[in-house]
């Protein structure tokens, strides 16, 4: 992963990172291969949540405002619930526009290269908040699950190994989590439809990490995560040693050949459903 964010150029690193650009390949590969995944709605795309604002009486109660370039920035809203302070969420998202940590700091590139954009999508699932599905990939195949699952210890991971069987964390041992998933809830062709999505979306990739989400019986899209909390976050050894094992470097990662489908993507002119 080092290597990753020190020498990896491709454009593909820059697609994936930039979350309107990988929604949109995401659509396109659901259309190609007829998959069952629903991909959220774009509302608006801009960088003035002023216009956004204006837009109000037409959005609906729930959605969701993100950046386009960065990781774990999020909004949700539910006017249902609490009116938007429109004041308070243009400041928040000004400095979502700045240069981050992840670029500054942790010098993702991918980041940098992905346009600097707000928008805002659709809210999946109903009322709750929908249950994200983390899949480790290598080599365009499924290694790994990993969802939280809420216990009376708080929030914990439940990870799975290509074949949905549960992989004990260290942890485990003394505090085993005994919660139901929303993998252990699924059916054998739930299963069977997360995996079939997954390969599909992570196929062009040597190592990604794809999220997903289930919401009211159905996947949704979520985002990739290209550089998985930079390498340094708390891992499983016996993951990370699976997924160096299969993990192939690429032997040119400045190069531009063959990537001109995800320039194409990152050079489009991303537009929001209600500003059409």
């Amino acid at each position: 992963m080092q290597w990753r964010i020190i020498n990896d150029r491709r454009p593909m690193v820059a697609m994936s990172c930039d979350k309107l650009a990988s929604k949109e390949y995401a659509r396109e590969v659901t259309a190609a291969e007829g998959l069952p995944l629903r991909i959220p709605e774009t509302y608006w795309v801009g960088t003035d949540v002023r216009e956004l604002h204006a837009l109000a009486a037409r959005l609906p109660n729930r959605w969701v405002l993100k950046p386009n370039h960065s990781s774990g920035r999020y909004a949700l809203i539910d006017t249902a619930a609490e009116p938007v302070d429109w004041v308070r969420l243009a400041n928040v998202a000004n400095r979502w526009l700045l240069p981050d940590e992840e670029e500054q700091g942790l010098g993702h590139w991918g980041y940098s290269a992905a346009r600097h954009l707000l928008f805002a999508e659709e809210r999946v699932g109903d009322s709750s908040v929908a249950t994200s599905v983390r899949v480790w990939t290598v080599g365009g195949l499924p290694l790994y699950y990993s969802v939280d699952v809420a216990t009376t210890l708080g929030w914990r991971i439940k990870t799975y190994d290509a074949d949905f069987n549960w992989v004990e964390r260290p942890e485990d041992h003394i505090n085993p989590v005994e919660e139901r998933s929303a993998i252990d809830a699924m059916s054998d062709s739930g299963k069977e439809a997360l995996s079939v999505v997954a390969a599909a979306l992570v196929r062009p990739f040597d190592q990604q990490r794809c999220d997903l989400y289930v919401g009211n019986g159905q996947l949704w899209f979520g985002e990739y995560a290209t550089y998985s909390a930079g390498g340094l976050g708390a891992r499983l050894p016996e993951r990370d040693a699976a997924i160096a094992e299969k993990w192939k470097l690429p032997p040119m990662p400045t190069s531009h050949a063959g990537q001109e489908h995800f320039t194409e993507l990152l050079e489009s002119l991303p537009r929001g459903a209600l500003s059409r």
